[in-house]
């Protein structure tokens, strides 16, 4: 995963542009809080999956987890498929406030 959202020009420019990306190391000692409010976010059929490695979350900007994804839906074969992680990424891009603008 991480390799195709470097390699990825449209993946990479995505995240860029739209996400502050963070890897979280599991052993620091919140992320096992984390991972559980990860898990409380999946899908009821795939909580008993629990979080599994990588996953995917996306936060607002109050950290408050918007949706989680288990990355095994988002592969092909041994790989993730590029097409599904674009997907999956621009589908919870933040509306942009255009208040301001005429």
């Amino acid at each position: 995963m991480h390799s195709l959202c470097e390699e990825n020009a449209e993946i990479r420019k995505l995240l860029h542009d739209e996400y502050v990306t963070v890897m979280i190391d599991i052993a620091s000692p919140n992320a096992e809080e984390f991972l559980k409010k990860c898990k409380t976010a999946l899908a009821t059929e795939e909580q008993e999956k629990g979080v599994g490695f990588p996953f995917l979350a996306v936060l607002d900007g109050s950290a408050k987890i918007v949706t989680a994804q288990r990355t095994e839906p988002l592969e092909e074969g041994r790989a993730h498929n590029p097409t599904r992680v674009k997907g999956f990424l621009s589908r919870w891009v933040a509306p942009r406030n255009n208040a301001g603008s005429k």
